[in-house]
């Protein structure tokens, strides 16, 4: 199995669309950290009705407010369009399976590449945030966040842990999604815009998709207990049925022919 990873791995890292896209990831996250520090007024808002002055203690989760948007409608997107379907359509997917790979464990290693690298962009937001509110921020001792009770350093911190980590779910279900997407449909450029168009058009089945948007909003609320945990488990369910819809698709089709 590692070697499998291993393989799709660097099959990856071997498309000039992922450098580029990590390119642009890396240049809008220091982007972000200069538009709260210059150009907010170091302020930002939990919601449309609750504005927040940032400091050095709260200001990592609000990387992400600007940043899931390209997350969400650009590199996802394109990292798993180019991983399950265009690897079918221009042919590469043939060479892979000319070996006794079982569809099960390839699915999997995919599925489990683009898992990590979601983990390691969650991760680099976290740290870069923490060490930017840390260097460039004003100085605070205690901070309070949406309807929470006031923390110190080591309570603001696990907060941020556990910002990213709902986060984190919330780009495995867009993930999810992606990869169900990009399986049914015959071709890269339709499966990019029917992605996108899903993850828009979810907003009009409900409100509670309204994650796929931009998840900042629902997640304070979610953690300040404003609002239930309706967004962690929809979430959660379509991670793990794009996952699983996935799988059953490429056991059933002769990707051979």
């Amino acid at each position: 199995m590692l070697a499998l990873m291993k393989s799709e791995w660097e099959r990856m890292w071997g498309r000039k669309k992922t450098k580029y896209t990590l390119l642009v990831f890396v240049f809008l996250l220091l982007f972000e950290c200069y538009f709260l520090w210059g150009m907010t007024g170091r302020r930002s808002f939990y919601d449309p009705n609750h504005v927040v002055h940032l400091n050095s203690l709260n200001t990592a989760p609000f990387l992400l407010r600007e940043l899931a948007l390209y997350l969400h409608f650009v590199l996802i997107p394109m990292l798993v369009v180019d991983s399950f379907n265009a690897e079918n359509t221009s042919g590469a997917l043939r060479m892979v399976l000319l070996r006794p790979i079982a569809y099960t464990r390839l699915v999997m290693a995919k599925w489990l590449v683009l898992a990590l690298l979601l983990l390691g962009i969650v991760l680099s937001m976290l740290i870069v945030g923490t060490l930017f509110a840390k260097l460039a921020m004003p100085y605070a001792e205690t901070v309070a966040f949406l309807n929470t009770d006031t923390y110190t350093a080591v309570g603001a911190f696990i907060f941020s842990v556990r910002f990213y980590s709902i986060a984190y779910i919330v780009l495995l279900a867009v993930l999810g999604v992606g990869c169900f997407v990009s399986t049914v449909l015959p071709h890269p450029i339709l499966s990019y815009s029917a992605i996108v168009g899903l993850l828009i058009g979810s907003l009009y089945v409900s409100s509670h998709f309204l994650f796929f948007l931009g998840p900042s909003d629902s997640i304070f609320q979610l953690i300040g207990g404003v609002k239930g945990s309706e967004m962690y488990w929809i979430a959660l369910v379509c991670a793990i049925m794009g996952y699983v819809m996935t799988l059953w698709i490429w056991r059933r089709r002769d990707w051979m022919n």
